[in-house]
């Protein structure tokens, strides 16, 4: 009987374990400078092609729905592909505007940055209302800055949650919620020597601003108030993305690597060898484990605990369906 009770409790231990969600293996993703969008294994460091015979791909950002966006500057386009690999599809193109930088909010409006290729066409920030849909809306500009622009951010948390960063010229702009369906002054966040790449640690709200020409990544406050050079020492890094652990990444454009800098700034190549300017970092997906594979793996499993019970008991167990 001891054997029988033991039996049913780790049976019903089982069948709740595979009851719950499970998440999948998160992905980091790359534009390279030849043309091509690929996955990157931030474990083993494999590497899948997603698309090629692009431009100059650079920064990118992933979606909740797994949707990727990436900036062709030399196309003077914008991507969208889904993280699989299908469905690609352009959402922005111009004759002038090269777009650099792009974030998303938590309403899937797409923000970006853009460099005037005419001399004549202003810079600035533009917004492409709901991304993610079906049909995107009209692209359209919300600051007027006049100067070459780089990487964007939407502040996810801190005082300013919700607040779009901007990377242009010599400076960091930030721009209220409000403030997105018009033209307006820009208003100085952080000020330093060309910052490129933005992004903001999920486990302490700080955030962390790469500079392209002195090799350097600081750590910010959530209001702006500088904290520490995190990292120096690199090779022309660009843009930046965090995972869930608080990992940092930073594409170092012409070392042709990409590194990761844990919390405590070891930092360590994960990928040599490419031309990466920008990358996007999808979180792993909840699924829930209710496939065919996983249900015999269950039945594997209560078949082994049950040929266990009968040698055990040395009597067989009648289990009801």
């Amino acid at each position: 009987m001891k054997s029988q009770r033991m039996f049913i409790v780790l049976s019903t231990f089982i069948l709740a374990v595979t009851g719950t969600s499970a998440t999948a293996l998160a992905q980091l993703y790359a534009g390279v400078w030849d043309g091509r969008i690929i996955r990157i294994n931030p474990e083993t460091s494999d590497v899948l092609e997603l698309a090629q015979g692009l431009g100059r791909v650079e920064d990118g950002v992933c979606s909740p729905a797994g949707w990727l966006y990436f900036a062709d500057t030399s196309q003077r386009k914008i991507y969208r592909i889904y993280k699989d690999g299908n469905s690609l599809s352009t959402i922005f193109e111009s004759a002038r505007l090269s777009p650099e930088g792009l974030s998303l909010d938590g309403q899937g409006n797409l923000f970006f940055n853009t460099t005037s290729k005419d001399g004549a066409t202003p810079d600035g920030v533009w917004m492409i209302p709901n991304a993610d849909s079906t049909l995107p809306g009209q692209p359209r500009q919300i600051v007027n800055a006049d100067i070459m622009g780089e990487g964007t951010l939407i502040l996810t948390q801190g005082t300013y949650k919700g607040h779009l960063l901007a990377a242009v010229g010599d400076k960091v702009i930030r721009v209220a919620p409000s403030d997105f369906s018009i033209q307006i002054s820009d208003e100085s966040f952080i000020v330093g020597e060309g910052p490129v790449g933005l992004a903001q640690d999920p486990l302490t709200g700080d955030i962390f601003v790469s500079f392209f020409r002195s090799g350097k990544v600081h750590r910010y406050t959530a209001t702006g108030s500088f904290i520490e050079v995190f990292i120096s020492g690199l090779v022309d890094p660009t843009h930046l993305e965090f995972d869930e652990l608080g990992n940092l990444y930073v594409s170092e454009l012409n070392a042709l690597k990409v590194t990761k800098i844990d919390r405590n700034g070891n930092a360590k190549d994960i990928l040599s060898g490419y031309g990466i300017s920008g990358l996007a970092y999808c979180k792993g997906s909840t699924i829930p484990l209710s496939t065919p594979i996983q249900w015999v793996v269950l039945s594997l499993l209560l078949g082994g605990l049950l040929v266990w019970t009968i040698l055990t008991n040395k009597q067989l167990i009648r289990v009801s369906p």
